[in-house]
């Protein structure tokens, strides 16, 4: 009898390791974390020096705008972004000068850039104290970013 009850624990044992097993089986969660930051895009602008500007005349300067992103940028237009006198001539204002650029909405491609001219105007009204005025002029480039079709 003894040989009976061997052979029925030897079974009992290994069904019983067969059924841990199987169940064993854990789910094994995974969990992932990451940040995404927006873009930050913009143009960068250089500007050649002019001479030779008077009362109701027009001197073309010549713009670099350079995309330094990552994705193509539609350059719609060039604005004055400040106009400052040299201090010597305190009677010209900043506002008798403007620019003309045309409209030009071209595609500017990620990593390259393009040269505009722009023409730098002085009102014909401009006053007497702006002869020999020396301004510092910065231009901003405005441009859009997402569907880019001009």
């Amino acid at each position: 009898m003894r040989k009976k009850t061997v052979a029925v624990t030897t079974t009992v044992i290994a069904l019983a390791a067969t059924a841990g097993i199987a169940s064993a089986g854990w789910r094994v969660p995974g969990v992932a974390a990451s940040t995404v930051e927006a873009s930050d895009p913009r143009l960068d602008v250089m500007a050649t020096p002019v001479t030779g500007l008077y009362p109701g005349g027009t001197v073309n300067t010549v713009l670099d705008v350079s995309n330094p992103n990552t994705f193509p940028v539609l350059f719609g237009r060039v604005l004055l972004d400040y106009v400052e006198a040299d201090p010597a001539h305190p009677g010209c204002s900043p506002s008798v000068l403007s620019v003309v650029f045309p409209d030009p909405q071209v595609v500017i491609l990620p990593q390259s850039g393009m040269q505009f001219e722009v023409g730098v105007t002085m009102a014909d009204d401009a006053p007497q104290d702006c002869a020999g005025a020396r301004f510092n002029v910065g231009y901003m480039a405005e441009g859009t970013v997402g569907t880019v079709t001009p």
